[in-house]
């Protein structure tokens, strides 16, 4: 092989060969990486959508899990809950209309306002035994599906476990007229009841006992309805 009048031995024209081979088997095998190192990521993302890291689906800050407004239909699974360590869990502002019962978390405050939650399932808290206020204003709850046997604990022969850290419990802008009498035997402790914005026109003899059930209620709010009378 020649070169301007000079000869290039045929083991360097190899070599060069070689280098040449080599610098493409870099670029190829870099450029494959990346698209790899890509492809990693958004299948780790994914997994982490099906399988859990609520983390990587809502947004998490210290103290506070917030999955507000984001269109979902319904709460998590174990799976999503599993390591979260957030205190307050909000999913307010989203499309929740049958609301079933909830995994063993530790999350003390639940936000569940501005949904369109029509029914709820019984003992739907139960797994919650932290829990210390519970929101669910703005929702569509009917005196009819409102009943007792939401609210209740764990139960076993030996032992039951009331709802006995929930202090506070919102229930303010749904479609209720009356309470069932017993809808607070699950709740011992609750001291804070808003009410407000529902369409009571009367405190019948059953809403008035459920609520004189209540030992320990400093706050209850019955503003914004159209009640002729408030019993003494």
């Amino acid at each position: 092989i020649s070169w301007v009048g000079h000869t290039i031995p045929t083991h360097l024209h190899v070599i060069s060969a070689q280098v040449l081979l080599l610098k493409y088997c870099i670029v190829f095998f870099s450029k494959q990486g990346m698209q790899l190192i890509i492809l990693l990521i958004i299948c780790s993302g994914l997994l982490n959508v099906i399988l859990g890291d609520l983390c990587s689906i809502c947004v998490c800050e210290e103290d506070v899990v917030s999955c507000r407004g984001m269109e979902l239909e319904n709460h998590f699974n174990a799976t999503h809950w599993n390591g979260t360590k957030q205190s307050i869990a909000d999913l307010s502002r989203n499309s929740i209309v049958h609301l079933r019962q909830f995994s063993e978390i530790g999350v003390n405050i639940l936000i569940l306002s501005h949904n369109t939650i029509t029914k709820i399932d019984d003992a739907c808290f139960k797994n919650l035994q932290n829990l210390t206020e519970l929101d669910l204003s703005y929702n569509r709850l009917t005196s009819d599906q409102l009943n007792p046997h939401i609210f209740k604990g764990n139960y076993a022969p030996e032992k039951y476990e009331p709802l006995s850290n929930l202090r506070v419990l919102k229930l303010s802008s749904n479609a209720l007229h009356t309470l069932h009498p017993d809808i607070f035997e699950h709740l011992p402790n609750i001291e804070h009841l808003s009410l407000d914005s529902n369409p009571f026109k009367v405190l019948d003899r059953s809403t008035v006992t459920a609520i004189g059930s209540i030992p320990f209620l400093k706050f209850l709010d019955f503003s914004s309805m159209y009640l002729k009378s408030i019993p003494e």
